[in-house]
């Protein structure tokens, strides 16, 4: 009787499937730079008249390695200096894991006034709407806080 309850427990376990692994990996940043604002440029035209061309404001040119198992949809970056977090950008699109991907986006100029800022990417979600969080997220003090 002890026999056939010890094999009705060993089928029980061998026919239920495994759970499925969590979704490891994430976002990994490889390079990152903080771009200083472009002001506006007065020129003439070949007419006399002056005109003035729109600069560009502060932005961040990040480049980047999707690491988990399937597409990211959305990707939030943090820029930060120490544990405080000086700005964030948000990113929407299709990112592929394992292909690098270099983009840039806007950020405010307050945060040129950082010394030796570093970006990390705080969380990304996938496309089956499941979140990645950065181990690092709790550890970073908002700047507003």
């Amino acid at each position: 009787m002890l026999f056939i309850a010890v094999m009705q427990l060993l089928v029980a376990t061998t026919i239920s499937p495994p759970p499925a692994p969590p979704q490891s990996g994430g976002i990994r940043v490889l390079k990152c730079h903080v771009n200083s604002p472009h002001y506006n440029v007065y020129q003439v035209d070949p007419y006399g008249r002056a005109y003035a061309q729109q600069g560009k404001g502060t932005t961040a040119s990040i480049t980047f390695v999707n690491t988990g198992h399937q597409v990211a949809t959305a990707i939030d970056f943090g820029l930060a200096v120490q544990s405080v977090l000086v700005a964030e950008m948000h990113n929407n699109g299709k990112f592929s894991p394992d292909v690098p991907i270099s983009q840039t986006l806007g950020i405010s100029n307050a945060s040129l006034q950082a010394k030796n800022p570093r970006c990390l990417a705080l969380k990304a979600k996938w496309a089956d709407g499941t979140e990645w969080k950065s181990p690092e997220l709790h550890t970073l003090t908002p700047l507003n806080h």
